[in-house]
């Protein structure tokens, strides 16, 4: 099991979107390039709240209504969207379940990641 710490984290966050996102060239982003200039933003003493925003500030420039991440224990959460946009249709999940997928969504990391 990887450790609970910020530079794990952080490490475990930036693999798995590397993994994940389909639309880095769709959006012109160099992941490698923007892990490396957020990974010295984090050290052992980066508090879980400003992890959080390390980790958002690095989605938020794709304006991907696709993208999310949460932070249940701080209460905090971000939500991508496209410019222009300030909310995501409440039934847009439950329209993409109904519509695309063939069974249910699975969910990874002790239920933090769908």
């Amino acid at each position: 099991m990887t450790p609970n710490t910020p530079i794990d984290n952080f490490e475990v966050f930036t693999r798995i979107w590397a993994e994940q996102y389909i639309s880095f060239d769709l959006k012109h982003a160099d992941w490698d390039q923007l892990v490396a200039a957020n990974r010295e933003k984090v050290t052992a003493t980066t508090s879980p709240k400003d992890l959080f925003d390390i980790l958002a500030g690095m989605i938020e420039p794709f304006g991907d209504a696709h993208t999310f991440t949460n932070a249940h224990a701080l209460k905090e959460n971000f939500h991508g969207l496209r410019p222009g946009t300030n909310h995501m249709p409440k039934h847009a999940r439950r329209v993409t379940e109904r519509a695309y997928l063939k069974g249910p969504l699975r969910k990874f990391c002790q239920n933090q990641v769908l």
